[in-house]
């Protein structure tokens, strides 16, 4: 009776995995229909809008703001100019910021001529975008079909709508490349993840996706962890032997993040930032200790994220909890929000479609209703961050200049996503060990009665 009593409570102990996706069933994602057809519906709508609005958009750009800078600092490198040393856009003021290693990197882009550079830039970054978003697809094991890939090229599109997407486009950033970087140690099957090169390279590239290797530690793939710490002393190894200033960067450049910006600034959307914008807090024990609950939350939700193989729910708040613990971040570093709301929309997908799993027609119809309610979730999710050149919405308030201290919605929100998944894994957990408690309770009283 015992040996029995210990098997059914190893089995209730295993039932928190019923939500890990099968390993060899791969499904189509219900609501194919409904899904294309309200996301081309939003794509031709918000774009019309976008497109005959005043706003600045990044269509306009014909070579933009920062990738003329990343090309610029990469000449410096090609002709053993020092990169650091002074600002490479005088007209805007704006220094080189990033590691010695991405101006390498650049130097390779900077033999090219800038307007092709710039046409390649815009195509890569939204090919990332379609394949973070198919990686996502894949992590829920959905299959590859022609509809998949329509609904990914869609949400592709409508990302764009978000600030952050919509910002990484304007201005030429680097931010989804790094994503996608991430994202193949992470988002692929296992046998074909990187064993933490992305991620080593990402961080070589800019320092804050270094945080990604706590995720390694969590998953307990301690190969991928040191793998992505050697790429990284690589990537600075690299970098100081061929940018003739690159060794004064790790000497107190990188702690300078007046370099990267002023706090002031209403797109500043780093904890630090809005604390001294906002509430006229430049205390450094009181960002560290906010810094502090916020890893410990975000530890938490990893565990349990881990504990339930949502590894694309993992890496988002990883992404998101970097940007708002870095010293400084601009609202077009926060594109781990894309990957957040993109995920948690496919998350409740997969857990509608397994939890009522039908046959025939209600089964088709179910599978459409799942799509729409998933759209409705994805749209509520989107609100707080929709691009000004798209629509009016409260991310409009980060962006108005004559009132820097209105800028704070943003940071807060993207905070609040990442309790709301903290809340879930504990009402989680703590809901598993109330049902454990019960099934126990029942087993010993049966057991009682039974020897009496």
């Amino acid at each position: 009776m015992s040996n029995e009593l210990e098997t059914q409570q190893l089995d209730t102990r295993a039932t928190p995995q019923h939500l890990k996706p099968p390993i060899y069933e791969y499904r189509k994602i219900p609501g194919v229909t409904t899904l294309i057809v309200i996301l081309a519906w939003y794509v031709v709508f918000s774009y019309k809008k976008m497109l005959s609005s005043e706003h600045w958009h990044a269509f306009r750009m014909l070579l933009p703001l920062d990738l003329e800078i990343y090309l610029d600092g990469g000449k410096r490198v090609l002709n053993h100019t020092p990169l650091y040393d002074g600002d490479i856009n005088v007209e805007h003021g704006l220094p080189f910021t990033y590691p010695p290693f991405s101006g390498w990197v650049f130097s390779w882009l900077a033999r090219a001529n800038y307007d092709a550079v710039a046409v390649i830039w815009y195509a890569l970054t939204a090919f990332s975008m379609l394949a973070i978003i198919l990686m996502v697809f894949h992590t829920y094991h959905f299959e590859l079909s022609i509809g998949s890939v329509t609904v990914a090229g869609l949400l592709t599109l409508a990302t764009m709508t978000l600030e952050p997407v919509h910002s990484n486009m304007y201005f030429g950033q680097i931010n989804i490349f790094l994503m996608f970087l991430v994202c193949l140690d992470f988002l692929l099957p296992e046998g074909k993840r990187l064993p933490g090169i992305g991620t080593g390279l990402a961080a070589g590239l800019k320092l804050t996706p270094a945080l990604f290797g706590v995720i390694f530690l969590f998953q307990r793939r301690w190969w991928a962890a040191a793998g992505s710490f050697l790429t990284f002393v690589v990537t600075v190894v690299i970098g100081n032997m061929t940018v003739v200033d690159g060794a004064s960067y790790w000497t107190g450049t990188f702690k300078d993040s007046t370099r990267i910006g002023d706090h002031t600034h209403p797109a500043a959307q780093s904890l630090k930032s809005v604390l001294v914008r906002v509430y006229d807090q430049d205390s450094t024990v009181v960002w560290a200790m906010l810094v502090g609950l916020i890893l410990a939350v975000m530890c938490v939700v990893l565990w349990g994220c881990v504990q339930r193989d949502l590894a694309a729910l993992s890496v988002a708040v990883v992404g998101i909890v970097a940007c708002v613990i870095s010293p400084f971040s601009w609202t077009h570093h926060y594109v781990w929000l894309a990957l957040f709301i993109v995920s948690v929309m496919v998350h409740l997908l997969y857990v509608l479609d397994r939890v009522f799993d039908y046959k025939g027609v209600v089964d088709v119809v179910l599978g459409q209703g799942f799509a729409l309610v998933s759209l409705v979730i994805g749209f509520v999710l989107s609100v707080p961050f929709v691009a000004s050149s798209f629509f009016i919405s409260p991310t409009y308030s980060v962006l108005v200049h004559d009132n820097p201290a209105r800028g704070h919605w943003f940071m807060w929100t993207a905070v609040v996503y990442v309790v709301a998944v903290f809340v879930v894994v504990c009402w989680q957990w703590a809901w598993g060990r109330i049902l454990m408690w019960r099934q126990n309770r029942k087993q010993y009283i049966q057991c009682f009665h039974e020897v009496v």
